[in-house]
């Protein structure tokens, strides 16, 4: 068992318990077929199988808390739909009995508006602004913390990369890079 921000129970006080540093927290496309092939069959899976599948790839117990607040963000933003029922599950027993399904045809993606700043395709897209390595760095410390604050929301981060001097000597070796990243990323500049 592995516990995060919640009471131990007396099960869970043994003299072999080990105290370990707070886990990296689970974003919901750790749960997808991409991260944990063998959790899902047909674009199906439940809970307990994506449950079980993550703790093999992480090779401990990964507290349940945190796993079911990224498997219900991962409903909330349209990663997968219940197979039967609406929302969010209460618990990890309800969400590990539960069915989930990724749609043949996913939704599609609008495209990101020349005008930033203001209302659009019913949201809100925030200025462009280009950001130093420190700085996505930061924003990376912080994407779960947006993540929450948007819950519910269809959040998309578009990335760019700019690169001067010698780049374009390098372009083969980008493009592949960023191909292991996101199929269909190109390095090319524009």
């Amino acid at each position: 068992d592995s516990v995060f921000e919640e009471e131990l129970t007396t099960q869970q006080l043994v003299p072999d318990a080990e105290l370990r540093r707070p886990p990296a927290s689970l974003a919901p496309v750790d749960l997808l077929p991409a991260n944990l092939p063998d959790a899902w069959t047909q674009n199906a899976s439940t809970g307990e199988k994506l449950y079980s599948e993550l703790r093999k790839e992480k090779g401990m117990p990964w507290p349940k808390k945190m796993f079911l607040e990224a498997f219900n963000a991962g409903i909330a933003q349209g990663f997968y739909s219940r197979s039967d029922g609406t929302g969010e599950f209460e618990d990890y027993g309800s969400a590990a009995k539960g069915a989930i399904r990724i749609e043949a045809k996913p939704k599609p993606v609008p495209a990101p508006s020349p005008t930033t700043g203001k209302k659009n395709f019913n949201g809100y897209e925030t200025p462009e602004v280009e950001l130093e390595i420190h700085e996505l760095q930061d924003l990376e410390e912080n994407i779960d913390k947006l993540n929450s604050l948007l819950s519910g929301c269809d959040m998309r981060v578009v990335v760019k990369i700019r690169a001067s001097g010698e780049a374009e000597k390098k372009s083969a070796e980008v493009t592949q890079l960023l191909e292991q990243i996101k199929k269909g990323w190109s390095g090319s500049s524009n």
